[in-house]
């Protein structure tokens, strides 16, 4: 058995997950298990990736296509199943790359600190063609709070709800961390929020990682990205994931505080997006929610009277609710079965 499972998502980036998939291959550390999941592509798109897999002769790697799109949280949950017996899981997405001493880094760390849950460390971030962007790099860790970040022991919950310090792509989870926190939501479904949902109930079970101040990590921003294609404060069904899943939390001290300025900002995103579907009585209401729950957001007091006077006149400006998506549209199963 191998002691780490990586496991790549993929959909429709044939080309994109190549990079992937060899970046994994260019390791110094070897004792690993691969599996390239396929999300349901386009028949060509899919086929290519077998292909280039069954081409590798590589042992270590596999190919898998799912029978249906369940989004980040099928994906997510096949690979903690497909990662039985192995110490280390590591989620890889389809259009990231880790360089070659990256594996061997997070499980010298790891294995020399039993109590430690996880490693991250810094990335690049790139363009579609692989060119390296220093600006969005700098903007990436300043958005994420690395900026002045010591290499080291980092509390899990208090980074990522303070910051959303850590990404689920590329992380080296101890699989034993995951199974201690319950991993994520068995009810939930889709894409998001798969991520927060991990961070919460691993910061939820006391995890600690190591942070490395380091980049050996690439992150690839693009056109196809989740981020562009989804618009997630402006998606109706990401909004209100997230308000269920931050409501279901509470925090003492500076931790309650944030949360509830998270809660407050998807309540006011909400507002926005009932302006611009024409509600008025759905704005009023969030708008109240977001001054209930943070009563010191400048956004909100800035948004609340035009909301509660003149809800009409506000949606006459906003433009129409752009079209969201996820990627692409998944299906329960109870959807399915029906």
């Amino acid at each position: 058995m191998s002691r780490v499972f990586i496991g790549i998502p993929t959909i429709n980036r044939p080309a994109l997950v190549r990079e992937t998939v060899d970046s994994v291959r260019a390791q110094t550390f070897g004792d690993t298990r691969v599996v390239v999941s396929d999300n349901r592509s386009e028949p060509e798109a899919a086929e290519s990736v077998r292909r280039y897999v069954a081409a590798l002769e590589d042992p270590r790697i596999e190919f898998f296509v799912q029978p249906h799109n369940h989004g980040e949280y099928g994906q997510g949950r096949y690979f903690f199943s497909e990662s039985v017996g192995c110490e280390y899981v590591v989620i890889l997405h389809d259009d990231d790359v880790i360089k070659p001493s990256y594996l061997e880094s997070a499980i010298g760390v790891l294995d020399a600190y039993p109590d430690l849950d996880a490693f991250l460390a810094d990335p690049f971030v790139m363009d579609e063609l692989g060119e390296v962007s220093l600006a969005e790099t700098k903007k990436y860790l300043s958005d994420h709070g690395r900026i002045a970040a010591q290499t080291g022991r980092i509390d899990v919950l208090t980074k990522y709800l303070m910051h959303g310090f850590l990404p689920v792509s590329g992380t080296v989870f101890r699989r034993a961390a995951l199974e201690r926190s319950g991993f994520v939501d068995p009810q939930a479904v889709g894409n998001f929020p798969f991520e927060c949902d991990l961070f919460l109930r691993l910061g939820a079970s006391g995890a600690s990682a190591w942070y490395q101040s380091e980049e050996l990590m690439g992150f690839r921003f693009h056109r196809s990205s989740m981020r562009n294609y989804m618009k997630l404060m402006q998606n109706r069904q990401v909004v209100e994931r997230m308000l269920r899943l931050f409501s279901s939390y509470r925090y003492d001290g500076a931790l309650e505080r944030r949360r509830r300025a998270i809660v407050s900002r998807l309540h006011r995103a909400n507002a926005v997006i009932d302006l611009r579907e024409r509600d008025g009585r759905g704005a009023r209401a969030n708008i109240r929610a977001a001054l209930e729950t943070n009563s010191l957001s400048v956004k909100a007091w800035a948004l609340a009277p035009f909301v509660m006077l003149t809800p009409g006149l506000c949606s006459m400006f906003l433009p129409s609710s752009p079209e969201t998506r996820e990627a692409p549209a998944y299906a329960s199963t109870q959807e399915e079965s029906s």
